[in-house]
Formats: structure tokens, sequence, C-alpha cells
């Protein structure tokens, strides 16, 4: 039997939000989207202390919603696998060791996002995610209330917020997905692997080393199945499967969305004043 807890109805789907605490989140999301969208042009001119500088800051909100996330979930495991009386409580509820490990995936995260930032040359990119920043508050409300209904109050925002960011993700996974396949891309048929790895690498100058590196690396990794797609890919049987093989490989082009949508759902935490309400369901 869980250890009985007071149920806080700010666990659940905030009722008393009213028409300006969503324009704030929504201004916020909206700044946040512009200050990417600046960012992403000077990426490149950046020095190796100013990239790093980027990265800390975007870990910051990231590592919130990672620590927030796992030790909700610790929490759960707590409550409804241990007895109460059990001294694995006070040993397993997450600390030094979760903060850190949650910090270095913050900060993997975030150079992830900031290499894919420096990429991107689609400006209907940055259309989907002022969309996606003006409906953000909107559809967790109403996914929110949808939730409420079947989740534990105790856990019900760790639930919703979940749903929501999945959703959110896949749909920017297919929309993206949609996009690349009307963006040019290097012509490597006939060409042997190195060449076409050199095909893809070039174009990409950083003024920071580690920025170079990354966008290398990612083009390297792009370039593979490039290649493979335009000298191979005329010996797949059917349209429907070659259709099928484009797809997964133009959609690993936009993995960087995850963090993207993290970064939404901090920003979220912070502006909709529910932070303390947060701090107590992490127990």
């Amino acid at each position: 039997m869980a250890r009985p807890q007071a149920e806080d109805s700010s666990t659940g789907p905030a009722p008393g939000r009213g028409p300006g605490t969503r324009t704030r989140m929504t201004i916020g999301l909206l700044l946040l989207v512009g200050v990417l969208y600046f960012s992403s042009g000077w990426l490149a001119q950046w020095s190796d202390r100013g990239l790093m500088l980027a990265c800390v800051v975007m870990a910051i909100p990231l590592l919130w919603a990672l620590f927030w996330r796992a030790k909700v979930r610790r929490r759960a495991f707590r409550d409804f696998y241990l007895d109460p009386g059990s001294g694995w409580h006070r040993w397993i509820r997450g600390g030094v060791v979760m903060l850190a490990s949650r910090a270095v995936l913050a900060l993997a995260m975030a150079l992830l996002l900031v290499i894919g930032l420096a990429r991107i040359e689609s400006r209907a990119f940055w259309g989907v995610l002022v969309v996606a920043a003006a409906a953000w508050i909107f559809s967790y409300d109403a996914l929110a209330r949808h939730v409420a209904g079947h989740a534990n109050p105790r856990f019900h925002r760790l639930l919703a917020t979940r749903l929501h960011g999945y959703a959110w993700f896949g749909g920017l996974l297919l929309v993206l997905c949609g996009l690349a396949f009307f963006e040019p891309v290097p012509d490597v048929r006939g060409l042997t692997l190195d060449e076409a790895v050199l095909r893809f690498t070039q174009g990409y100058p950083a003024a920071s080393q580690l920025l170079d590196w990354g966008l290398v690396a990612s083009e390297a990794l792009r370039a593979i199945p490039h290649w493979l797609m335009q000298n191979l890919g005329q010996g797949l049987p059917g349209r429907a499967l070659a259709l099928l093989a484009w797809s997964l490989v133009l959609v690993r082009e936009w993995v960087f969305a995850w963090p993207l949508v993290l970064l939404f759902q901090a920003v979220q935490d912070v502006l909709d004043g529910g932070l303390g309400a947060r701090l107590e369901e992490m127990g």
C-alpha cells in the first residue's frame, strides 16, 4: 500500500489559468523562437567559448525538465512499489547522482540542438515553430483536461506533460520530414562513399572548432544513408517501400526536435506560475 499523501489540486490541469496566464506563456514561447532564430544565424561566427556558453544556457532549462521528470517517476516508483516502512525510500529518492547524470544528458542535448540550429536553412521550419509556440499552451490545457479523468492526481502533470511532449515531437517530425522532401541535397550518385562524405561536409565553415567538428560529424552521418539511397535505392521493390526508406533517411536529420520540445516545456514550467507545485511533486 502506498504511503498516504495529501492530494494537491495543483497537480491537475490548471483550473485557474486565465487568458492572461496563457497570453504570458504564449508570448514567452514566441520570444524563445525569436531568440533561437536570430541566434542560429550567428552561431557559425561564435568562438568555442561563446558556443560553450550557449550550450550551458540551453542546458539549464533542459536539466530542469529532465530532472523534474526523473524525480517524479522515482517518486511514483517509491510510492507504489515499496513498502511504506522500507529504508529504500531514503536511498533511491534521487539526488546528486540523478542530477549529475541529467546534467550530462542536458549538455549533450543542448549541443545537439545548437548543431541542428546551425544547419537550418529552411524558413518553413521557423514558421512551423511559430505555429507550435502559438498553439502549445492551448493544446496542453486541452490534453490535461482529458488526462484528468484517467490519471492519479499526484502524477497527473507528469502524464499530461509526457503525452503532450510525445505528441508535439511526433508532429514536428512528420512536418519536418515532409518539408525535407522539398529541400535540395547533394547529388552523390556514382561517387564513392568517401567522395559522398566530402561532398556533404563542404560548405559549413564555423569559427568554433567544436561547432565545426559537430557539423562535420553530423553531415558525415547524414551522407551515408543518402549515398545508399541515391546509389542503391533504385533496387527497392515498389514505390511505397522506396518512399518509406527515404522517410527514414530524412526523419533522422531532425532528431534535435526532442530537446526543442523539452525547451518549450521548461519555458512553460517557468511562466505558468506552478513552479512551487512542481517542486512539491518531486517529493
